[in-house]
């Protein structure tokens, strides 16, 4: 059984003002947990109105505790995280202190803290979790994810049991997988990474599931929790930008979730997923596999070689690290199984926008660059080796660059021993590629 895509309690947090001190904890007034009864009708009892005082708990900022979620078990005990004071809170129904403790921390092996357009994951940092949204899985341990705010978030989830031990930790493997699919939002790699908010559970054909939701990444993980200490991811869905929130509807095989994005190039929507006896039909290509975590992403112009493999070109996006990708397509989904990086007199070829791929016939490749004039990245064809150095290019021609204003080369292709390139506008040029030999 696989999810698939069919369509496109509370709390007082009393958020603090991050223009003030540096958006530190604390800043009065306190938050706290309210509570309130439903009637038999499931109506609100207004008049059982009560509030629980969770201050002088906390490590950090106990006199400031800053309420971010809550979830309730069959046993109606409430489960609150504290997500500025990385803290944790485990109610009764009646607003009594059952159990609380620290979120903790965690030491992060491989992560990317620059935000330098390239995907490098070398780094060790340890954070506080700063835990989001939390929910029980049952009644005495519940997941939360670790989104983090002013000093933390792991970039991962947590199962805790409800008297503070650590049963499960994703550690960087949630992220990892993120990275391997091409998801990394490698503009938040100096914050908090893929940025795990929220996290719902509910049991679908028998298996207990933990569904993660990165908002930064727009993508949910999907958990096999059968054993709480050691849960299996099954499943990478894609969502809509920004995915903030989730509800499961199981008697209908569903998981939706809400997506905040609205912007010119998307709309805030739901989006609905089925669990159906099928197989997944995402990811549709993956770096899985390879000898080293591998990212990539904004990936442009292609070319299929003689044996049915394609090699790939990313795009300026990533312009510290040019890279051209080897893709096997005879599998599904298909597999990323090597990554040549493109470089001028050893360091990464910067300045350079990879726009098309030709073969030289001889195991290496030629590449347009769209350029930039606005950004001084010049319109170019590169010839580059098969271990992805610049051994030649040649320029604009003098008759384009006359009219030139920012778009230029586009996609390539050789024939024989003529390359064809195409212009963003109404041309097209013919180079002899003998011509380039000797060139500098």
């Amino acid at each position: 059984m696989r999810f698939h895509t069919c369509l496109g309690l509370g709390d007082r947090e009393n958020e603090r003002d991050e223009d003030l001190g540096d958006g530190r904890v604390g800043q009065l007034p306190a938050g706290s947990v309210v509570m309130v009864d439903l009637t038999a009708g499931g109506l609100i009892a207004c008049d059982t109105a009560r509030i629980a005082d969770v201050t002088g708990l906390a490590d950090i900022a106990p006199e400031d505790p800053e309420p971010e979620f809550v979830s309730i078990n069959a046993e109606n005990e409430v489960v609150v995280t504290m997500q500025e004071n990385n803290y944790i809170v485990v109610l009764s129904s009646a607003g009594e202190v059952l159990s609380h403790f620290s979120a903790g921390e965690v030491t992060l092996e491989g992560v990317d803290t620059e935000e330098e357009g390239a995907l490098v994951f070398d780094q060790t940092i340890t954070v506080p979790r700063e835990p989001d949204s939390i929910t029980w899985i049952d009644n005495t341990h519940f997941a939360m994810a670790n989104e983090g705010d002013m000093d933390g978030g792991s970039r991962g989830w947590t199962i805790f049991s409800q008297d503070g031990d650590v049963v499960y930790d994703s550690g960087v493997s949630f992220e990892h997988a993120i990275i391997s699919l091409g998801h990394y939002p490698e503009e938040r790699s100096g914050n908090k990474g893929v940025e795990p908010e929220s996290v719902t559970f509910d049991v679908f054909g028998g298996t207990p599931y933990v569904f993660v939701g990165a908002e930064r990444s727009s993508i949910v993980g999907v958990y096999d929790i059968t054993d709480p200490a050691a849960p299996e991811l099954t499943q990478l869905l894609p969502s809509g930008i920004g995915p903030e929130g989730y509800v499961t509807i199981p008697e209908r095989n569903l998981l939706i979730s809400a997506n905040e994005v609205d912007d010119a190039g998307a709309r805030a929507h739901v989006m609905l997923f089925e669990y159906q006896e099928a197989a997944a039909t995402y990811p549709h290509l993956t770096s899985v596999g390879m000898d080293e975590l591998t990212g990539w992403g904004a990936i442009s112009g292609q070319v299929m070689a003689d044996d049915g493999t394609i090699f790939a070109v990313s795009d300026s996006f990533y312009g510290m690290q040019p890279t051209i990708f080897h893709i096997d397509v005879s599998q599904t989904p298909a597999q990323i199984v090597g990554a040549i990086r493109v470089t001028r007199e050893g360091q990464p070829a910067q300045l350079i926008d990879m726009e098309g791929i030709a073969l030289d016939g001889d195991g290496g490749f030629w590449i347009a660059s769209e350029g930039r004039s606005d950004r001084l990245v010049p319109h170019a064809i590169y010839h580059v080796s098969a271990d992805g150095a610049i051994e030649d290019y040649i320029a604009l021609p003098n008759e384009l660059l006359a009219v030139e204003r920012r778009f230029g080369f586009e996609g390539i292709t050789r024939v024989d021993d003529m390359l064809y390139v195409a212009v963003q506008r109404e041309t097209i040029l013919i180079y002899p590629s003998q011509a380039l030999k000797g060139r500098i």
